[in-house]
């Protein structure tokens, strides 16, 4: 019979024994293989990225576990020593920085006490200053000379006038006559009411122009030693402040005080300026006791005022000790806080540098100790 040989498949045969999927193969009829992540994927190779890796490895090959724990800690000390002395190191520098700025706050803190003393002895000599004008009589001076009057000098003071008189040979020496009276009265001294009432005898329209010269007196008499124990006050309350309490009160008092002294001692002056009559009118009232005031009015004849320096000694003196006492006061104004005076904000910088001072201080001398130890 036809047929394959002996050995050969035939399709239309079934199929030949023991064919079929070995045991624990692969069979196409089954699902992908467990495992399979698609096209490149290699069962023996390594995990995915981002995939666990895997219990750490242990020390190298060859090394004692002891050993090798022994070497990291050996590195950990050295480690800790190296910041440990970078730690050190910075607390030195602001050790140091603090030491020096708590050097510098001494000197600064000398130097503003020893400031504050010469305010001290400077308002001591404005007060003596601001008294002073009140002893002299020679606070304003006119000198007029006219017809048959050479020179007529007036020296004012508070209470107190000085009458000079030189004249001349010439024919009509009505002027001089009329002065002359005036003049060899007691050397020329008269107390401003004496005078006023003199005057007021000969030529009643004087008497309103000598009270009022007799009235503003008062102003400086009374004002001057106010501005003078103001001066003095605020001299108390500085020593006051820089060798015993240094409050804010107390600083502030002294600032006001300070700045009322010469602020009432001007007032003193100028109202004594302003409220005091014009001098010009005294020749001319003198002239009017003997019925020559028209003649001593003459632009051609009579008195006129000759240029000179109007002011005294006492108000020369109380010039120079207003702008001492006003410059005394803003250099007060200006000068320092005292580095003891409480902070009523507890913002007070010098407080607290001490105290972080005293804190690295405490920490240096901690660690020294237990560097020792």
């Amino acid at each position: 019979m036809y047929g394959a040989p002996a050995g050969v498949y035939d399709p239309s045969m079934a199929a030949p024994p023991g064919y079929g999927a070995p045991a624990g193969g692969y069979d196409p009829s089954m699902g992908a293989p467990p495992g399979y992540a698609g096209q490149g994927f290699d069962p023996y190779g390594p995990p995915p990225m981002g995939g666990p890796m895997g219990p750490p490895m242990g020390p190298p090959m060859g090394m004692d576990p002891m050993q090798a724990q022994a070497q990291a800690e050996a590195e950990l000390q050295m480690l800790e020593a190296k910041k440990k002395e970078k730690e050190d190191k910075r607390k030195e520098k602001e050790i140091q920085h603090m030491t020096h700025q708590m050097r510098t706050g001494s000197r600064n803190q000398t130097d503003n006490e020893g400031c504050a003393m010469i305010l001290c002895m400077w308002g001591i000599l404005n007060g003596l200053l601001w008294a002073v004008a009140l002893l002299g009589d020679s606070w304003w001076t006119k000198v007029w000379h006219g017809m048959s009057v050479d020179k007529l000098t007036i020296t004012v003071g508070l209470f107190n006038m000085n009458v000079q008189l030189q004249c001349q040979d010439r024919v009509d020496v009505k002027l001089c006559m009329a002065m002359q009276k005036y003049a060899e009265h007691d050397g020329g001294n008269w107390a401003i009411k004496e005078i006023g009432e003199e005057m007021c005898k000969g030529y009643a329209k004087s008497c309103p122009t000598m009270d009022r010269m007799y009235n503003a007196g008062f102003i400086p008499l009374f004002i001057l030693p106010a501005a003078a124990a103001l001066e003095v006050i605020c001299v108390l309350l500085l020593y006051f402040y820089w060798k015993g309490k240094p409050t804010s009160l107390v600083r502030n008092l002294a600032s006001k005080s300070g700045m009322a002294a010469p602020f009432i001692g001007g007032i003193g002056f100028v109202g004594w300026f302003i409220y005091s009559p014009y001098m010009q009118e005294l020749p001319r009232f003198w002239a009017g006791e003997g019925g020559d005031k028209e003649f001593a009015n003459s632009s051609l004849f009579g008195m006129k005022e000759a240029f000179t320096l109007p002011m005294g000694w006492c108000t020369g003196t109380l010039l120079l000790v207003w702008m001492s006492s006003a410059i005394r006061f803003f250099v007060q104004f200006t000068l320092p806080f005292h580095i003891n005076e409480p902070d009523p904000y507890n913002m007070n910088e010098s407080a607290r540098l001490l105290q972080e001072a005293d804190k690295m201080y405490s920490e240096a001398e901690q660690m020294l100790n237990e560097g020792k130890a």
